[in-house]
């Protein structure tokens, strides 16, 4: 069960004067559970607008499978880098 996943990124790198594309850009997360087969719908959270340094990019309630991909992508207009991940998982029991 994945219960949390956050990608630590660039942040608060919203666009100066934009108006829409670039002003609050958007990460977008799917996952996977049988391998990259088929993919959840989008879920898409702020990177940010310009300043806001302390923001966090992270999604709850994920989901769960056993051959789980995560996949994230941006399409806005700014440099971006991704620094890492981390995903709070808990295994079944049996």
């Amino acid at each position: 069960m994945i219960n949390r996943f956050q990608l630590h990124c660039d942040v608060g790198i919203g666009l100066v004067g934009a108006s829409d594309q670039g002003y609050d850009p958007q990460i977008m997360m799917q996952m996977s559970t049988d391998g990259g087969e088929t993919w959840s719908s989008e879920r898409w959270r702020s990177a940010g607008q310009l300043g806001q340094y302390q923001h966090r990019a992270q999604w709850w309630r994920c989901g769960s499978g056993r051959n789980v991909i995560i996949s994230v992508a941006m399409t806005d207009p700014v440099p971006w880098r991704i620094v890492d991940a981390i995903v709070d998982a808990k295994g079944a029991t049996h």
